[in-house]
């Protein structure tokens, strides 16, 4: 079922797996049950994937997305979208723009992509991604995983300044990975709720190339640069004392 050039309302059935399209207009499109197909288009749509595992594309236009109940799979595409996965677990990603994106319940795969967002991830163990741009991660509940940056890029992190905040649980920070030192050369993440009796911290590469420096109840972790100044890469609040020795940092 297509809209046309103006403000549609589309509605799916409670029978069938829908495909639903608003193209052009501010539209409104609910799927019901069913494993539906919403696309937005061009507009500023509000889409409802409610049962059923739906994949939604917001398509262009500052967008408003509720997956419903069901695995979902949201695409924010362009413009500055709000996004939530809302039961189950979903993945959803914001594509350009500065996106908000709610996890809701369920074990959720969360990636803002280009632009400045702010994701949460709530409840479940979730896999959180800020992607470029200076992004808040915030896990919630549950045993989560953090990254700010665009791991795939070429230098993941530079120019960019993320706070990363875990939330309860079990949570790791990653500040890099086996191929990649994050914000190196220029940026740097805040890791505002460190908890060394549970959460973790991820590095690249070996201990030697770090440094820690504690002032007051915040620590500093630089990379190190011989012949030049250490590179900041992250802060971590709320802490008196790190060592790089300690289990809660991991090398990779």
């Amino acid at each position: 079922m297509n809209g046309g050039p103006l403000n549609d309302f589309l509605f799916g059935s409670n029978s069938q797996a829908d495909a639903l399209n608003g193209l052009a207009g501010n539209d409104t499109i609910f799927g019901l049950d069913g494993a539906d197909r919403i696309g937005g288009g061009d507009g500023e749509d509000s889409l409802f994937g409610n049962a059923g595992n739906d994949f939604i594309d917001a398509g262009n236009g500052n967008d408003v997305v509720y997956g419903g109940k069901g695995d979902d799979g949201i695409l924010g595409s362009a413009g500055n979208d709000s996004l939530y996965g809302n039961e189950a677990s979903d993945v959803v990603f914001g594509g350009d723009g500065n996106d908000l994106i709610w996890g809701g319940k369920g074990d959720d795969s969360l990636g803002g992509d280009a632009g400045d967002d702010s994701i949460f991830g709530q409840l479940g163990n979730d896999f959180l991604l800020g992607g470029s741009g200076n992004d808040s991660v915030s896990g919630g509940a549950g045993n989560d995983t953090l990254v700010g940056v665009d791991p795939i890029a070429t230098n993941p992190g530079v120019g960019e300044f993320d706070t990363l905040t875990g939330g309860e649980g079990n949570d790791r920070f990653l500040l890099g990975d086996s191929d990649k030192i994050y914000y190196s050369g220029d940026g740097n993440a805040v890791i505002s709720d460190f908890n060394s009796a549970e959460d973790a911290i991820v590095l690249s590469g070996i201990k030697d190339n770090y440094s820690l420096s504690v002032s007051g109840n915040v620590a500093s972790i630089f990379l190190k640069k011989p012949g030049q100044s250490d590179d900041l890469i992250a802060t971590v609040q709320g802490v008196t004392d790190l060592n790089l020795d300690r289990p809660y940092f991991t090398f990779l």
